[in-house]
């Protein structure tokens, strides 16, 4: 198939494909200069037009194209460079952005005009208008030039709904691509939220929409530009303040907490998103959200914590199933890391027909953690959270959660964790690793074949442990700590109980509930069958 037939090919160096509904074929032409773009779905073949793209738009002798979702790479080798366009997929052009915040009624907010350019094309100069859609809860009360690029101008006309720019260097300079994490700015737009007026008023949860439109665009050539917008948003609402009453305090946290372990959290563009997007730090809600309200409530500002990095990954894993006091089966989940943890969210999945899944729990030893959960339809969700920035969530292999489990018939079924979020107390996410997510359970066939003592999780220890035991026939079981006077200091079990898989914490206090020395203590189980074991287990502070 001949695919140029109004030009004569001139040593083709290479090809690209871009895939797609409208699939295309790129052929460096290296001798004639030229990159040409074929249709596979019918049409005429092009050359491409770098002009505007580049400050140099002339190719010399382009050999290799890489074609990827993003961009089309070109190494040109006759000027010693490699080219970066827009991606095929894409338009070639600009975008002028005017940017969204937030603010209660009555405020005087500011949004930026910038200039999006990311695909290498040199801007001489354009002309954006900006309206505010809803002059019952918001209108323009100012312009201001904030432009920091040298030798271009600013020009604008104010009235309360729109705001029309024109921006141009009459020297010929032009503004260079930039990332996206530096767009560059020309003008501020002061916006008033609209107290109580005779057409209305803002109401806290609402928003207004900034509209960009009659955009236009040329290079330094004064040709023309492809030429976008993106629109803005005035959200309506105090940061923080998850049920927009007005004020932050602990219906915020409850409502978050609510939102998130029921699976109701608001769409990303609303101002239920951004109010509850409190810590920040990334495009989702979660339990780092909810830390940084309680971090608000309490007066810890997050500019005063810092940025600072997590010290390390924190591993999950699912434990062996236990037996509690009852006779119920649960499993444990079990931190290990170094990281501060003041909150954690996990999602589990389960088969309803083969499993019954209690409501979780913490262990004894959690003293100021908070837990909310909801189980629906094979699914379970968990969220913890300390109360003050001095609380932490164990991550020393002890049970962090506990969670109750009923088998409704013989034979193997599992839990799953299928996701976690972990942040330390200045609400930034802490990195998970993922270590035994799914745990497998028996029923009829996972009874214990002799009695037997653990050593004692972790140990040594601070501020406190975990023991394990198993229990192959019904007895009754004791389990007291001794110290090396042989003394008794607590007793941690003293009843009869089933068989199965036990665990007993030990919190570092006697039974009067003081807090012991640091030193070498004695753990002791006994049965009323006659078995007897003993333990050694060391507590440091």
């Amino acid at each position: 198939m001949n695919i140029d037939t109004t030009n004569t090919l001139n040593g083709p160096w290479g090809i690209g494909f871009a895939g797609g509904p409208d699939p295309e074929l790129f052929i460096a032409d290296a001798i004639n200069g030229r990159v040409i773009m074929v249709p596979l779905n019918g049409g005429d073949a092009s050359d491409l037009n770098f002009t505007g793209l580049l400050a140099d738009p002339i190719l010399g002798e382009p050999r290799g194209l890489v074609i990827t979702e993003a961009a089309l790479f070109i190494t040109d080798g006759a000027k010693n460079r490699i080219i970066r366009t827009t991606g095929p997929d894409e338009n070639d052009g600009i975008d002028v952005v005017v940017t969204s915040t937030i603010g209660d009624i009555g405020d005087t907010v500011t949004v930026e005009l910038k200039l999006d350019n990311q695909d290498s094309t040199y801007v001489g100069g354009f002309q954006a208008s900006v309206k505010v859609q809803d002059l019952s809860r918001a209108c323009i009360l100012e312009v201001e030039n904030t432009n920091q690029v040298p030798d271009f101008t600013v020009s604008f006309v104010q009235t309360d709904s729109v705001a029309h720019f024109i921006i141009f260097s009459a020297s010929g300079d032009s503004i260079a691509p930039n990332p996206a994490d530096s767009l560059s700015c020309f003008a501020t737009i002061k916006i008033l939220i609209q107290g109580p007026t005779e057409g209305g008023a803002a109401t806290r949860g609402d928003f207004v929409d900034l509209d960009v439109f009659n955009v236009q665009a040329g290079n330094p050539q004064g040709e023309p530009l492809n030429a976008g917008d993106h629109d803005g948003r005035v959200f309506i609402g105090i940061r923080c303040d998850t049920n927009f009453d007005g004020q932050i305090n602990i219906l915020d946290i409850i409502s978050l907490i609510r939102n998130i372990v029921n699976n109701t959290l608001p769409d990303g563009n609303t101002t239920g998103f951004v109010v509850s997007n409190a810590a920040d730090s990334d495009d989702d809600l979660n339990v780092a959200d909810a830390i940084a309200i309680v971090n608000k409530i309490l007066g810890v500002l997050q500019q005063s914590v810092g940025k600072q990095v997590p010290t390390g990954p924190v591993a999950i894993n699912l434990s062996e199933p236990i037996t509690l006091a009852n006779g119920q089966q649960a499993i444990p989940v079990r931190f290990d890391g170094q990281s501060l943890i003041a909150g954690a969210q996990a999602t589990f999945t389960f088969d309803p027909k083969s499993m019954k899944v209690g409501t979780p729990f913490l262990p004894g030893n959690l003293a100021g953690i908070f837990i909310d959960s909801r189980i629906e339809a094979g699914t379970l969700r968990v969220l913890i959270h300390g109360i003050t920035p001095e609380t932490r969530v164990p991550v020393d292999q002890s049970p962090v959660l506990l969670i109750p489990i009923t088998l409704l018939h013989d034979g193997r079924v599992g839990l799953t964790l299928t996701e976690a979020v972990l942040a330390d107390w200045r609400a930034q996410i802490v990195p998970v690793q993922y270590g035994m997510v799914t745990q497998t359970l028996t029923r009829g066939a996972d009874v214990p074949g002799t009695f037997s003592l653990a050593i004692a999780r972790p140990n040594p220890f601070n501020p406190s442990t975990t023991i394990a035991y198993e229990v192959p026939q019904p007895a009754h079981m004791t389990l007291v700590v001794y110290n090396l006077l042989g003394q008794e200091v607590v007793r941690l079990v003293d009843q009869v109980q089933q068989s199965g898989r036990y665990t007993a914490t030990w919190n570092a206090v006697n039974t009067q509930g003081h807090t012991v020395a640091s030193g070498v203590y004695m753990y002791r189980i006994t049965s009323s069958t006659g078995y007897a074991q003993s333990q050694r287990m060391t507590l440091l502070k």
